[in-house]
C-alpha cells in the first residue's frame, strides 16, 4: 500500500460519510481489541477520528516515545478520559472543506506509519456501518481493502 495514495482515498471517503457512520481500519493480522488502527465516527455536527492508544496494545506493537512524539507532531490529541476519549484522537465541523479532510487522513496514515511504524506491506482491513440505518453495512471502495464485519 501507498500510504500517501491510501490517505487520499481515504479522505475522498470521508468527505461522504452520512451521520451515524462509523469506520474502523484496522491490522488484519491480530484480533481486532489489539490491533493498531484509525476509526471515524460521522456525527450530525462533527467528524470525530481516533488514532490507536498503547494502553489498548500488545507492548510488543506501542508506539516508542519518539513514535508518540511523532504523532503529537502530526497534530493528534493525547487521550482525555474526561472527555470520553482514550485513543489519539481529533475532529472536523461539519462540513469541512476538503483540505480539512484530506490533511486529517494524512494525519490517520502517517500516524500509523510513523508513530507505530507499520510498513506498507502490512495488510489492513475494514468494517463500516451506519447506526442510524440499523447498522447497515457502509461500503467504501476507494480504500481498496477487504471488508469484515466486526463481530
Amino acid at each position: 500500500m501507498n500510504w500517501l495514495a491510501f490517505a487520499d482515498s481515504l479522505a475522498e471517503e470521508l468527505t461522504a460519510l452520512e451521520a451515524g457512520t462509523l469506520v474502523v481500519i484496522y491490522e488484519a493480522e491480530r484480533e481486532i481489541e489489539q490491533a493498531r488502527g484509525i476509526q471515524f465516527v460521522q456525527e450530525d455536527a462533527r467528524l470525530i477520528a481516533e488514532l490507536s492508544h498503547n494502553d489498548y496494545l500488545d507492548p510488543e506493537v506501542w508506539a516508542t516515545p519518539a513514535g508518540e512524539e511523532a504523532i503529537k507532531e502530526l497534530g493528534w490529541r493525547p487521550p482525555a478520559t474526561e472527555l470520553g476519549r482514550d485513543n489519539w484522537w481529533e475532529t472536523l465541523d461539519w462540513p469541512a472543506a476538503t483540505a480539512q479532510y484530506q490533511e486529517l487522513a494524512r494525519m490517520a496514515v502517517l500516524g500509523l506509519r510513523d508513530g507505530y511504524r507499520i510498513s506498507s506491506e502490512a495488510p489492513f482491513y475494514y468494517n463500516a456501518w451506519n447506526e442510524c440505518r440499523g447498522n447497515e453495512t457502509v461500503e467504501l471502495p476507494l480504500l481498496r481493502l477487504p471488508y469484515v464485519k466486526i463481530t
